[in-house]
């Protein structure tokens, strides 16, 4: 007898605490999460470029080539010119003067495009599944892979530690491939940079290409240790696939901006095209930051593999 009452309040309470779950089903964060990969956005981009005439874009200021931006704040990068090709193409199709807004995407660049406080995101962030629960991803539009910035004076040793960078793929393949280093975390690359240079670290590990515009960057400044300093290994630990992001089910805008990938892709396949001109003015041998031969290889031959995997019949692909 004593110990009924307590456990019809035990019962009380858990109806209580069911109810209340359920309800919060239908609440806005529950109802987000589970009618995400199926819901368009409220209203879908195409829309609201239309009606506006401006495309808001989201992407990074340290990411060079990719995007970034110089001392008197004008954005430039690879990725930069996708997003103002990107443009082109939507005001030839919507017919009507396009303006590109670009934002500041270095943090949040996920919560940007779920939010829908921008349209697009193109910079650096490479196509992974945990994030296509949130985003929908472009067709890739290049390819890097893990490496290590080291200073050539160091070798992989018992007492080795590695740089990461928060959340990202690179730290976590670190942390699988080397499992008796040390590894420290920093917000950022520039952070990292600074920790190699003043030897707080041994190595900082990022994508290849973007660790070769941070060495190409000590040169540029005349560094005194800039020689010192190689990205290794090569090739690389794994592959990254850059694409950008737009908002989770919004088809129509994300078929146009493939359209525009692919088209980029295509043009750079030929010899003397314009579009081979940009795409070497980032990474040929004269480039901003130069591709190897087998890496620059690789890289017209993904394009090759995505043309191809775009125009197989839907359900053939292998």
């Amino acid at each position: 007898m004593c110990c009924a009452k307590p456990r019809a309040g035990l019962l009380a309470l858990g109806v209580t605490l069911l109810s209340s779950f359920a309800l919060n089903l239908a609440s806005p964060v529950w109802s987000q999460m589970a009618l995400a990969q199926a819901a368009p956005p409220a209203e879908p981009a195409l829309s609201r470029i239309a009606r506006t005439g401006i495309l808001t874009a989201g992407t990074r200021t340290d990411a060079r080539p990719f995007a970034y931006q110089t001392p008197d704040g004008q954005w430039l990068g690879y990725s930069v010119e996708q997003l103002e090709r990107i443009r082109a193409t939507l005001q030839r199709q919507l017919r009507r003067p396009i303006q590109l807004a670009l934002v500041n995407a270095d943090t949040d660049s996920l919560g940007l495009v779920s939010r829908g406080q921008v349209d697009i995101v193109c910079g650096s962030t490479s196509i992974t599944a945990n994030r296509e629960l949130q985003v929908d991803f472009s067709v890739g539009y290049f390819v890097t892979g893990t490496q290590l910035l080291i200073n050539n004076k160091h070798r992989l040793g018992t007492e080795f530690t590695i740089g990461v960078l928060a959340n990202t793929t690179n730290q976590r393949l670190m942390r699988r491939s080397f499992p008796l280093a040390r590894f420290v975390t920093f917000d950022s690359r520039r952070n990292g940079l600074v920790a190699l240079q003043n030897q707080r670290i041994d190595a900082l590990s990022s994508d290849g290409i973007l660790l070769e515009a941070m060495r190409l960057s000590l040169i540029d400044s005349a560094a005194l240790d800039a020689s010192f300093y190689e990205v290794l290994p090569e090739p690389p630990l794994d592959e990254e696939f850059y694409g950008c992001m737009v908002a989770l089910g919004d088809q129509p805008f994300l078929e146009l901006v493939n359209r525009s990938l692919l088209a980029f892709m295509q043009g750079a396949l030929a010899a003397q095209s314009e579009e081979r001109q940009t795409l070497a003015s980032w990474f040929g041998a004269a480039g901003t930051v130069p591709l190897s031969s087998d890496a620059w290889d690789n890289l017209l031959a993904y394009f090759q593999k995505q043309l191809h995997r775009q125009s197989e019949p839907q359900g053939e692909s292998s």
